[in-house]
């Protein structure tokens, strides 16, 4: 098979095979000759752009090209690009001729048979955290890239949602520190809940792991866990968290509802007492922006 390379980060694609040469190997017959040179990789080819795209720059299912917007086919050698190879630099915030220069300055010229331009606009949104709703709306609007347009206003909610729960403890200290441990094991827990699912197609790098590594890293859902963590993996796929702690908090507000009591001269039973934890869900502020995008397509001679 021939080596395909991506037109955007120039990685190799992985060939998948010939279906043919399985229906073939299973005793089935195919129709024409050309049938039998069938050849296929794993990624996906747009025909109006003749780009080739690898799983990490699109995904390999049907759908738009994030360039043009028109529909992708496989990367299969009916469809691949007969003409000299295409390499694709996106650019955010530049002009057309900033764009067009440093795409020259990546590429000896003798190595340019042709420049193409298509600018486009993507919608992102930020959402920020804060103390105050002015903090809050503050900070995403600090975070609004430059270049940024048709940006919306800061939606801020009036209020924060008291959150409060009950915690059995023999001191307020003690109550703080289980309140703050069961709070860092539902974040942890969202944090591995929302990794998503184990889809591949790569093996986890891991050595030993016959896992599925998950969408944009190299490693399963555990070990890329412990790897951003720093801390061993507990959880699983079932793992369930019915909790009255939230992962967001403000500030900590501590009452004793029940004291403690002791027991005298060996008479009666120690218990611990309950203790009211109070505490606030920050302010989030949310803002939407479209950035301009260019995508130079540059025509290499073969």
């Amino acid at each position: 098979m021939p080596n395909i390379t991506c037109s955007k980060c120039g990685v190799q694609l992985k060939p998948i095979g010939n279906p043919i040469d399985e229906i073939i190997r299973a005793g089935g017959s195919v129709v024409s000759a050309a049938q039998a040179g069938f050849q296929q990789w794993l990624g996906t080819v747009c025909l109006h752009c003749q780009v080739v795209f690898c799983p990490h720059c699109r995904d390999t299912g049907p759908g738009p090209c994030p360039i043009c917007g028109n529909g992708v086919k496989p990367a299969a050698v009916m469809y691949l690009p007969h003409s000299p190879p295409t390499r694709v630099l996106q650019f955010s915030g530049k002009s057309e001729n900033e764009a067009i220069a440093s795409a020259r300055n990546t590429f000896p010229d003798h190595n340019i048979l042709r420049l193409e331009t298509i600018q486009r606009r993507e919608k992102h949104s930020i959402q920020v955290d804060g103390p105050s709703a002015d903090a809050a709306a503050s900070t995403a609007e600090s975070m609004l890239p430059q270049g940024a347009e048709n940006v919306s206003p800061t939606k801020v909610p009036q209020s924060a949602k008291a959150q409060i729960c009950t915690i059995e403890a023999e001191s307020e200290e003690e109550a703080r520190q289980i309140f703050l441990s069961r709070k860092s094991d539902y974040e942890d827990w969202l944090f591995f809940r929302r990794l998503g699912p184990e889809e591949g197609p790569n093996t986890c790098k891991k050595v030993g792991c016959n896992h599925k590594s998950i969408k944009n890293s190299v490693l399963c859902r555990r070990h890329h866990f412990e790897m951003i963590k720093g801390k061993t993996c507990n959880f699983s796929e079932d793992d369930y968290r019915n909790t009255d702690i939230s992962p967001e908090g403000g500030a900590i507000d501590i009452a004793c509802i029940r004291p403690p009591s002791k027991s005298f001269f060996g008479f009666g039973v120690s218990k611990p007492g309950s203790y009211e934890v109070r505490w606030s869900r920050p302010f989030t502020a949310s803002i939407s922006y479209e950035m301009p995008v260019i995508f130079v397509m540059v025509r290499m001679r073969g």
